[in-house]
């Protein structure tokens, strides 16, 4: 649960696009609204579009054969989505849902592979974005391994921040806080552990809970708790 240090793509397409390539996705580009909870695309779905959020905010979940989901990044304004379709049988390894009402950018999958061929500059960051995205899968997959329970949850709640950040009419709550539900899949524990961990955080005075929302009341101390210090 790490965030990609990079550029969005929506910064990298300005900063390296010629402007004729650039003009030519704004012209093929499509403008779609999801309300929440909309189903964006879909596991084994053919990808004929790449997705660029304008606003929003969405999840990326994988479900195994029971129906049980695994969210596996959290994604907003200017991200990428449905990337990982490249290749192969152009196909969605993952689904993605709107958390809350959200605006996307479509561009033609066979457009946007000749923006690619077209623009080294851009072909190259792009290729970074990729490889930093690996690696950050990698040291979730390592971390859901040696971590405890508390520094999943702690380090959840630093992602959800990194991600959606501060509301910014109150400099402590998270400008989206996601359902316990999501949590949980999240850090691969049960809604009662979540539940608890939580409890025990707004106790300890790390986090504050109002009604489904959280406030982040010392960000040190969570960041202690992440490391495991």
């Amino acid at each position: 649960m790490e965030v990609v240090n990079l550029q969005q793509i929506d910064d990298l397409i300005r900063e390296y696009c010629t402007p004729e390539w650039r003009f030519m996705m704004e012209h093929h580009q499509e403008e779609i609204e999801y309300p929440k909870d909309e189903l964006i695309f879909e596991e084994g779905q053919e990808a004929k579009r790449i997705k660029v959020i304008k606003t929003g905010k969405v999840k990326v979940y994988t479900t195994d054969k029971t129906g049980k989901e695994q969210v596996i990044r959290l994604a907003t304004d200017g991200q990428i989505i449905g990337h990982r379709s490249f290749g192969g049988d152009h196909r969605y390894p993952v689904s993605c849902k709107a958390l809350e009402e959200t605006v996307i950018y479509h561009v033609p999958l066979e457009l946007f592979q000749d923006v690619l061929r077209a623009n080294h500059l851009f072909c190259y960051h792009f290729m970074m974005f990729f490889a930093e995205e690996l690696r950050a899968s990698d040291r979730h997959i390592k971390n859901h391994i040696n971590m405890d329970v508390r520094q999943r949850m702690a380090s959840a709640l630093i992602y959800n921040l990194k991600i959606f950040g501060y509301d910014d009419q109150n400099k402590k709550k998270l400008s989206y806080t996601l359902s316990r539900k999501d949590f949980a899949s999240l850090i691969g524990t049960t809604y009662e552990t979540v539940v608890r961990v939580l409890g025990d955080f707004d106790k300890s005075g790390i986090i504050n809970i109002v009604g489904k929302h959280i406030e982040i009341s010392n960000q040190n101390k969570l960041e202690r708790i992440r490391v495991g210090s």
